[in-house]
Protein backbone atom coordinates (compact mmCIF):
# COMPACT_ATOMS: atom_id res chain seq x y z
CA UNK A 1 0.00 0.00 0.00
CA UNK A 2 1.22 3.47 -0.82
CA UNK A 3 1.41 5.90 2.10
CA UNK A 4 0.04 9.24 0.99
CA UNK A 5 1.34 12.22 2.91
CA UNK A 6 0.63 15.81 2.04
CA UNK A 7 -1.50 17.24 -0.71
CA UNK A 8 0.66 19.79 -2.51
CA UNK A 9 2.20 19.88 -5.96
CA UNK A 10 5.40 21.95 -6.19
CA UNK A 11 4.42 25.34 -7.60
CA UNK A 12 7.56 25.52 -9.74
CA UNK A 13 6.98 22.18 -11.39
CA UNK A 14 6.45 22.12 -15.15
CA UNK A 15 4.01 19.26 -14.67
CA UNK A 16 1.59 21.82 -13.25
CA UNK A 17 2.31 24.89 -15.36
CA UNK A 18 3.05 23.73 -18.91
CA UNK A 19 0.03 23.37 -21.19
CA UNK A 20 0.05 20.50 -23.65
CA UNK A 21 -2.14 19.39 -26.57
CA UNK A 22 -2.16 15.74 -27.52
CA UNK A 23 -4.50 13.01 -28.71
CA UNK A 24 -4.13 9.76 -26.81
CA UNK A 25 -5.42 6.65 -28.60
CA UNK A 26 -5.77 3.02 -27.55
CA UNK A 27 -3.86 3.57 -24.35
CA UNK A 28 -4.34 2.59 -20.70
CA UNK A 29 -4.40 5.02 -17.80
CA UNK A 30 -1.23 3.43 -16.46
CA UNK A 31 0.55 3.94 -19.80
CA UNK A 32 -0.45 7.63 -19.80
CA UNK A 33 0.75 7.94 -16.21
CA UNK A 34 4.07 6.27 -17.04
CA UNK A 35 4.71 8.62 -19.96
CA UNK A 36 3.92 11.71 -17.90
CA UNK A 37 5.98 10.52 -14.92
CA UNK A 38 8.97 9.78 -17.19
CA UNK A 39 8.70 13.22 -18.80
CA UNK A 40 9.32 14.93 -15.43
CA UNK A 41 11.63 12.37 -13.87
CA UNK A 42 9.01 11.29 -11.34
CA UNK A 43 8.49 7.84 -9.89
CA UNK A 44 5.06 6.30 -10.57
CA UNK A 45 3.24 4.27 -7.94
CA UNK A 46 0.10 2.79 -9.54
CA UNK A 47 -2.24 0.70 -7.39
CA UNK A 48 -5.64 0.53 -9.01
CA UNK A 49 -7.64 -0.82 -11.96
CA UNK A 50 -5.95 -0.07 -15.27
CA UNK A 51 -8.66 1.00 -17.70
CA UNK A 52 -8.00 1.15 -21.45
CA UNK A 53 -9.17 4.25 -23.30
CA UNK A 54 -10.10 4.27 -26.97
CA UNK A 55 -9.36 7.97 -27.50
CA UNK A 56 -9.04 11.11 -25.36
CA UNK A 57 -7.96 14.68 -26.08
CA UNK A 58 -5.58 16.72 -23.95
CA UNK A 59 -6.15 20.29 -25.14
CA UNK A 60 -3.81 23.01 -23.86
CA UNK A 61 -3.92 21.45 -20.41
CA UNK A 62 -1.09 20.81 -17.99
CA UNK A 63 -0.13 17.18 -17.53
CA UNK A 64 -1.02 17.24 -13.84
CA UNK A 65 -4.51 18.66 -14.47
CA UNK A 66 -5.12 16.30 -17.37
CA UNK A 67 -4.03 13.22 -15.42
CA UNK A 68 -5.94 14.28 -12.31
CA UNK A 69 -9.18 14.74 -14.26
CA UNK A 70 -8.64 11.46 -16.09
CA UNK A 71 -8.16 9.60 -12.81
CA UNK A 72 -11.24 11.28 -11.31
CA UNK A 73 -13.37 10.19 -14.29
CA UNK A 74 -12.46 6.55 -13.66
CA UNK A 75 -12.64 6.48 -9.86
CA UNK A 76 -8.92 6.76 -9.20
CA UNK A 77 -7.24 9.02 -6.66
CA UNK A 78 -4.05 10.90 -7.52
CA UNK A 79 -1.37 12.80 -5.60
CA UNK A 80 1.91 14.36 -6.76
CA UNK A 81 4.45 14.82 -3.98
CA UNK A 82 8.06 14.06 -3.05
CA UNK A 83 9.05 13.33 -6.67
CA UNK A 84 6.27 10.76 -7.06
CA UNK A 85 2.97 10.40 -8.85
CA UNK A 86 0.76 8.16 -6.73
CA UNK A 87 -2.44 6.76 -8.23
CA UNK A 88 -4.76 4.41 -6.37
CA UNK A 89 -8.16 2.81 -6.77
CA UNK A 90 -10.51 4.73 -4.49
CA UNK A 91 -13.03 1.89 -4.16
CA UNK A 92 -10.22 -0.52 -3.28
CA UNK A 93 -8.74 1.78 -0.64
CA UNK A 94 -12.10 2.65 0.92
CA UNK A 95 -12.70 -1.08 1.24
CA UNK A 96 -9.63 -1.52 3.46
CA UNK A 97 -9.90 -1.88 7.23
CA UNK A 98 -9.55 1.16 9.45
CA UNK A 99 -5.95 1.38 10.68
CA UNK A 100 -6.44 4.07 13.35
CA UNK A 101 -9.15 5.46 15.63
CA UNK A 102 -9.98 9.12 16.18
CA UNK A 103 -12.07 9.95 19.25
CA UNK A 104 -13.79 13.17 20.18
CA UNK A 105 -11.18 13.79 22.84
CA UNK A 106 -8.50 13.85 20.10
CA UNK A 107 -9.90 17.06 18.59
CA UNK A 108 -8.09 20.06 20.07
CA UNK A 109 -10.53 22.28 21.91
CA UNK A 110 -13.36 20.11 20.58
CA UNK A 111 -12.61 21.69 17.17
CA UNK A 112 -14.50 19.58 14.65
CA UNK A 113 -17.28 20.08 12.14
CA UNK A 114 -19.68 17.55 10.67
CA UNK A 115 -21.83 17.95 7.54
CA UNK A 116 -24.31 15.24 6.69
CA UNK A 117 -26.54 15.06 3.62
CA UNK A 118 -26.86 11.29 3.57
CA UNK A 119 -30.41 11.43 2.24
CA UNK A 120 -28.96 12.91 -0.95
CA UNK A 121 -26.70 10.02 -1.86
CA UNK A 122 -27.16 8.46 -5.26
CA UNK A 123 -28.02 4.79 -5.69
CA UNK A 124 -27.22 4.64 -9.40
CA UNK A 125 -26.72 6.51 -12.65
CA UNK A 126 -28.18 6.61 -16.13
CA UNK A 127 -25.74 7.28 -18.94
CA UNK A 128 -25.26 6.50 -22.63
CA UNK A 129 -22.71 5.34 -25.17
CA UNK A 130 -22.34 4.77 -28.90
CA UNK A 131 -21.48 1.40 -30.33
CA UNK A 132 -18.83 1.41 -33.06
CA UNK A 133 -19.58 3.89 -35.85
CA UNK A 134 -23.31 3.84 -35.16
CA UNK A 135 -24.61 7.32 -34.32
CA UNK A 136 -27.45 5.95 -32.20
CA UNK A 137 -27.10 6.53 -28.46
CA UNK A 138 -27.65 3.51 -26.23
CA UNK A 139 -28.89 4.37 -22.74
CA UNK A 140 -27.96 2.15 -19.78
CA UNK A 141 -28.48 2.19 -16.02
CA UNK A 142 -25.81 1.26 -13.48
CA UNK A 143 -26.88 1.02 -9.85
CA UNK A 144 -26.73 -0.46 -6.39
CA UNK A 145 -30.50 -1.02 -6.56
CA UNK A 146 -33.05 -1.05 -9.36
CA UNK A 147 -33.73 2.29 -11.00
CA UNK A 148 -37.38 2.17 -9.93
CA UNK A 149 -36.78 0.72 -6.47
CA UNK A 150 -38.21 2.52 -3.47
CA UNK A 151 -35.84 5.26 -2.30
CA UNK A 152 -33.70 5.02 -5.45
CA UNK A 153 -32.01 8.25 -6.54
CA UNK A 154 -30.50 8.30 -10.02
CA UNK A 155 -27.72 10.57 -11.22
CA UNK A 156 -28.31 11.72 -14.80
CA UNK A 157 -25.08 11.85 -16.81
CA UNK A 158 -25.09 13.79 -20.09
CA UNK A 159 -21.54 12.85 -21.06
CA UNK A 160 -21.40 10.15 -23.71
CA UNK A 161 -18.92 7.27 -23.75
CA UNK A 162 -17.53 5.25 -26.65
CA UNK A 163 -18.35 1.79 -25.30
CA UNK A 164 -20.65 0.12 -22.77
CA UNK A 165 -17.78 -0.81 -20.44
CA UNK A 166 -16.38 2.73 -20.56
CA UNK A 167 -19.83 4.15 -19.76
CA UNK A 168 -20.26 1.80 -16.81
CA UNK A 169 -16.87 2.56 -15.26
CA UNK A 170 -17.28 6.33 -15.58
CA UNK A 171 -20.87 6.30 -14.32
CA UNK A 172 -19.86 4.34 -11.22
CA UNK A 173 -16.96 6.74 -10.59
CA UNK A 174 -19.28 9.76 -10.78
CA UNK A 175 -21.79 8.24 -8.37
CA UNK A 176 -19.08 7.35 -5.86
CA UNK A 177 -17.53 10.82 -6.16
CA UNK A 178 -20.88 12.52 -5.54
CA UNK A 179 -21.51 10.27 -2.55
CA UNK A 180 -18.22 11.34 -0.97
CA UNK A 181 -19.95 14.67 -0.26
CA UNK A 182 -22.70 12.99 1.73
CA UNK A 183 -20.92 12.96 5.09
CA UNK A 184 -17.81 15.09 5.62
CA UNK A 185 -15.88 15.55 8.87
CA UNK A 186 -13.18 18.16 9.47
CA UNK A 187 -11.21 19.11 12.54
CA UNK A 188 -7.83 19.70 14.17
CA UNK A 189 -5.91 17.10 16.17
CA UNK A 190 -2.42 16.92 17.65
CA UNK A 191 -0.07 15.36 15.12
CA UNK A 192 -0.18 11.61 14.82
CA UNK A 193 2.24 10.09 12.27
CA UNK A 194 -0.15 7.26 11.46
CA UNK A 195 -2.91 9.64 10.32
CA UNK A 196 -2.13 10.27 6.63
CA UNK A 197 -4.15 10.84 3.50
CA UNK A 198 -5.23 7.61 1.84
CA UNK A 199 -6.09 5.48 4.89
CA UNK A 200 -9.36 4.56 6.57
CA UNK A 201 -9.97 5.49 10.20
CA UNK A 202 -12.64 4.76 12.74
CA UNK A 203 -14.34 7.77 14.35
CA UNK A 204 -15.83 7.34 17.85
CA UNK A 205 -17.69 9.37 20.48
CA UNK A 206 -19.22 11.82 18.00
CA UNK A 207 -22.70 10.35 18.11
CA UNK A 208 -24.34 10.36 14.69
CA UNK A 209 -21.00 11.15 13.08
CA UNK A 210 -19.42 7.88 14.29
CA UNK A 211 -18.31 5.39 11.67
CA UNK A 212 -15.62 4.47 9.17
CA UNK A 213 -14.03 7.35 7.25
CA UNK A 214 -11.52 7.82 4.47
CA UNK A 215 -8.81 10.46 5.06
CA UNK A 216 -8.86 12.90 2.13
CA UNK A 217 -6.45 15.59 3.34
CA UNK A 218 -3.95 16.12 6.13
CA UNK A 219 -2.32 19.53 6.63
CA UNK A 220 0.41 19.61 9.23
CA UNK A 221 1.14 22.85 11.08
CA UNK A 222 3.89 23.55 13.59
CA UNK A 223 3.77 26.34 16.17
CA UNK A 224 5.11 27.13 19.66
CA UNK A 225 2.25 25.14 21.16
CA UNK A 226 3.10 22.00 19.19
CA UNK A 227 2.46 20.25 15.91
CA UNK A 228 -1.14 19.83 14.79
CA UNK A 229 -2.97 18.28 11.87
CA UNK A 230 -5.97 19.72 10.09
CA UNK A 231 -7.82 16.70 8.73
CA UNK A 232 -10.64 16.27 6.24
CA UNK A 233 -12.47 12.95 6.05
CA UNK A 234 -15.49 11.58 4.24
CA UNK A 235 -17.62 8.73 5.49
CA UNK A 236 -17.23 5.51 3.56
CA UNK A 237 -20.35 4.62 1.60
CA UNK A 238 -21.18 1.45 -0.29
CA UNK A 239 -19.23 1.65 -3.53
CA UNK A 240 -20.91 1.28 -6.90
CA UNK A 241 -18.87 -0.94 -9.20
CA UNK A 242 -19.02 -0.39 -12.94
CA UNK A 243 -18.09 -3.93 -13.89
CA UNK A 244 -20.13 -5.32 -16.81
CA UNK A 245 -22.92 -7.69 -15.82
CA UNK A 246 -21.89 -11.34 -15.96
CA UNK A 247 -22.47 -13.04 -19.28
CA UNK A 248 -25.47 -15.36 -19.34
CA UNK A 249 -24.47 -18.97 -18.71
CA UNK A 250 -23.80 -20.95 -21.85
CA UNK A 251 -26.54 -23.43 -22.68
CA UNK A 252 -25.64 -26.95 -21.62
CA UNK A 253 -24.09 -29.02 -24.34
CA UNK A 254 -26.48 -31.63 -25.69
CA UNK A 255 -25.86 -35.03 -24.23
CA UNK A 256 -23.83 -37.19 -26.54
CA UNK A 257 -26.04 -39.92 -27.95
CA UNK A 258 -24.85 -43.47 -27.42
CA UNK A 259 -25.35 -46.30 -29.86
CA UNK A 260 -25.28 -50.07 -29.60
CA UNK A 261 -25.35 -53.06 -31.87
CA UNK A 262 -28.86 -53.62 -33.19
CA UNK A 263 -29.87 -49.92 -33.30
CA UNK A 264 -31.54 -48.66 -36.48
CA UNK A 265 -29.93 -45.35 -37.49
CA UNK A 266 -30.04 -42.80 -40.29
CA UNK A 267 -26.85 -43.01 -42.35
CA UNK A 268 -25.95 -39.56 -43.77
CA UNK A 269 -24.36 -40.92 -46.90
CA UNK A 270 -20.70 -40.81 -47.85
CA UNK A 271 -18.18 -43.61 -47.77
CA UNK A 272 -18.30 -47.17 -46.46
CA UNK A 273 -15.13 -49.23 -46.14
CA UNK A 274 -14.15 -52.88 -46.49
CA UNK A 275 -12.31 -52.77 -43.16
CA UNK A 276 -12.28 -50.80 -39.90
CA UNK A 277 -8.50 -50.26 -40.18
CA UNK A 278 -6.63 -47.20 -41.49
CA UNK A 279 -5.97 -47.34 -45.22
CA UNK A 280 -8.98 -49.52 -45.99
CA UNK A 281 -10.46 -49.03 -49.46
CA UNK A 282 -13.71 -47.07 -49.46
CA UNK A 283 -16.68 -46.75 -51.79
CA UNK A 284 -19.55 -44.33 -52.12
CA UNK A 285 -22.75 -45.18 -50.24
CA UNK A 286 -26.19 -43.54 -50.36
CA UNK A 287 -27.95 -42.13 -47.31
CA UNK A 288 -30.77 -44.06 -45.68
CA UNK A 289 -31.79 -46.24 -42.80
CA UNK A 290 -29.34 -48.87 -41.63
CA UNK A 291 -28.68 -51.29 -38.79
CA UNK A 292 -25.58 -51.29 -36.57
CA UNK A 293 -24.12 -54.80 -36.75
CA UNK A 294 -20.69 -54.19 -35.16
CA UNK A 295 -19.35 -51.42 -32.90
CA UNK A 296 -16.03 -49.97 -31.63
CA UNK A 297 -15.76 -52.52 -28.84
CA UNK A 298 -15.93 -55.55 -31.04
CA UNK A 299 -12.90 -57.82 -31.17
CA UNK A 300 -10.26 -56.79 -33.72
CA UNK A 301 -11.75 -53.35 -34.41
CA UNK A 302 -9.22 -51.07 -36.13
CA UNK A 303 -11.05 -47.91 -34.89
CA UNK A 304 -10.33 -45.83 -38.01
CA UNK A 305 -13.88 -46.63 -39.25
CA UNK A 306 -15.36 -48.07 -36.03
CA UNK A 307 -19.01 -48.84 -36.96
CA UNK A 308 -20.36 -51.49 -39.26
CA UNK A 309 -23.72 -50.74 -40.92
CA UNK A 310 -26.03 -52.72 -43.17
CA UNK A 311 -28.88 -50.97 -44.98
CA UNK A 312 -32.41 -52.08 -44.07
CA UNK A 313 -34.18 -50.91 -47.25
CA UNK A 314 -33.41 -49.99 -50.82
CA UNK A 315 -33.00 -46.26 -50.11
CA UNK A 316 -29.38 -46.90 -49.05
CA UNK A 317 -26.74 -49.32 -50.23
CA UNK A 318 -24.46 -48.97 -47.18
CA UNK A 319 -22.86 -52.29 -46.28
CA UNK A 320 -19.54 -51.90 -44.50
CA UNK A 321 -17.52 -49.90 -42.01
CA UNK A 322 -18.23 -46.18 -41.56
CA UNK A 323 -16.72 -43.25 -39.66
CA UNK A 324 -17.85 -41.84 -36.32
CA UNK A 325 -20.47 -39.11 -36.77
CA UNK A 326 -21.78 -40.33 -40.14
CA UNK A 327 -25.18 -41.37 -38.75
CA UNK A 328 -27.73 -40.41 -36.12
Amino acid sequence: MATLEGISIPTNSAIKSTGRTKTWKKVSIKQISQEIAKRYGLKLIFDGPNYTIKSIEQTDKSDSSFLYDLCKDYGLGMKVYKSKIVIWGKSKYEGKKATATIKRADFIGDDWDYKDTLEGTYTGARTSYKKGNDSKEISIYVGLVGENAKGARTLKISEQSDSENDARYKAAAKVNLENEKATVLTGTIFARPEIVAGICVKVKDLGKADGKYFVDEVKTKTSDSGTTQEIQLHKCQKQLKGDPPPAPPAPPAPAKKTYKVGDIVNFHGGTHYYSSYPGARGYSARAGRAKITLGPNCRGNGHAHPWHLIHVDSSSNVYGWVDEGTFD
